[in-house]
């Protein structure tokens, strides 16, 4: 086992010392600092590519694993040859190390079973999630074969990267609580730019809007689906998107749908067109679309 540590050029003196105390301790510790902040998906993949390991799980420095966490989910993704990753059962805390997830929203935060033999299946039950959860342990040689840290210049490559890696395998479950999350005051998004010119023109407009056109994009320009699953894929997201769990409707209303039809038109983008047109059905929206046409 390696325990391998990026500082990500901390502005707290203590992160280093500490790190290098317990590294000349335990040979097993490698610690790195970066003499730059390179940003928290940089930081991700220069894990990812000097990882050593045969299975590597990524954690945030604020999280907290049980003591059999990786035990009981390695031993889970070795029982099924299909499967790629496997994790746990959330407790999720705030700032203050308080419990802050109802007992009635749990089950909408907290990892889910991704084990059908369905790729359509598993990545439409991965994008209906209420919010991001930890990635899973996985096969290293996986990691760093699909983890685009620049996905068609999208914020979130790290959303994205989970559904690239169910185009490829099962992430099963250990129905225990054994992974504790730790969730914060200010949205990821309000915390980044993404109005930045190395994003692309939707993440520009918001991420959501980015993130819910990859989440089909990824699937219908795969080779690892057919065309009858991306059709089915297509039908079913919508589906559940409109009738099952309203959550993406929520977040579309933050879309700006003006800066949305100008950008269809300067990039005559048709297939965006295609994925994004049940979202707006009403007369009036189709009739602008058509117009970019």
């Amino acid at each position: 086992m390696e325990i391998f540590i990026s500082d990500n050029a901390s502005e707290e003196p203590d992160v280093e010392r500490i790190a290098r105390k317990y590294a000349e301790k335990d040979c097993r510790i490698r610690y790195v600092r970066q003499k730059q902040n390179i940003g928290m998906h940089a930081n991700y993949k220069y894990l990812i590519d000097n990882a050593q390991g045969e299975y590597m799980i990524y954690l945030s420095d604020d999280d907290y694993l049980a003591n059999e966490f990786i035990e009981k989910t390695l031993n889970k993704l070795l029982s099924d040859d299909s499967a790629i990753g496997a994790w746990s059962s959330l407790r999720f805390i705030d700032e203050n190390n308080i419990e802050n997830i109802k007992k009635e929203n749990y089950s909408k935060n907290d990892s889910p079973n991704l084990s059908s033999d369905s790729i359509v299946d598993n990545i439409v039950k991965w994008n209906m999630r209420y919010f991001w959860c930890p990635l899973p342990l996985s096969k290293t040689e996986v990691l760093k074969k699909h983890f685009d840290i620049d996905y068609k210049k999208s914020w979130g490559s790290d959303v994205h990267y989970m559904k690239l890696l169910l185009l490829h395998g099962k992430i099963l479950k250990v129905d225990e609580i054994l992974y504790t999350y730790r969730t914060r005051k200010e949205s990821c998004y309000e915390a980044v730019d993404y109005k930045d010119s190395r994003y692309n023109k939707y993440t520009n407009i918001h991420p959501y809007m980015d993130q819910l056109l990859k989440s089909f994009e990824i699937v219908l320009e795969s080779k690892q689906v057919s065309f009858f699953d991306k059709i089915l894929f297509y039908f079913k997201m919508w589906y559940n998107i409109l009738k099952v769990d309203r959550v993406w409707i929520y977040r579309a209303s933050l879309f700006s749908m003006e800066d949305f039809l100008k950008t269809l038109k300067e990039n005559k983008d048709r297939k965006s067109i295609f994925i994004m047109l049940p979202i707006y059905f009403d007369l009036w929206t189709v009739f602008k679309i058509i117009r970019t046409l």
